[in-house]
C-alpha cells in the first residue's frame, strides 16, 4: 500500500478516498487480530472462576460504532431542564 509522495500529488481525490478506506479496514482487520488474541489472554483468569468474561465488544471496542450512551429518563430530564431555561431567558 506504499506510494510515494510525488503518486499521492498526482492521484485524484476518488483513488485518494479508495486508497484511505482500503487503509482503514486493512488496519480494522489487524486491530481485530491483536482484540482476538487479548480477549484470549483475558478470558484465561476466568477459567477457575465463578463469573463470566465480558463479551469482546466490553473488553475492546473496534471501529466508530457508536450508541447512544443517554437514557430516556436522562433525555426527559434535559428537556426539561432546557425548557426551564428557556423561560427564564425569555423572561428577563
Amino acid at each position: 500500500m506504499g506510494f510515494s509522495l510525488q503518486e499521492a500529488y498526482d492521484m485524484s481525490w476518488a483513488e485518494f478516498v479508495l486508497r484511505s478506506i482500503g487503509f482503514r479496514d486493512k488496519q480494522e482487520r489487524e486491530e481485530m487480530m491483536v482484540r482476538e488474541i487479548a480477549y484470549q489472554s483475558h478470558c484465561i483468569q476466568y477459567i477457575f472462576a465463578k463469573g463470566k468474561p465480558p463479551k469482546k465488544d466490553a473488553f475492546w471496542k473496534i471501529g466508530n460504532k457508536s450508541t447512544s450512551a443517554i437514557t430516556d429518563n436522562q433525555r426527559a430530564a434535559f428537556d426539561a431542564a432546557m425548557e426551564q431555561y428557556k423561560k427564564e431567558i425569555d423572561g428577563n
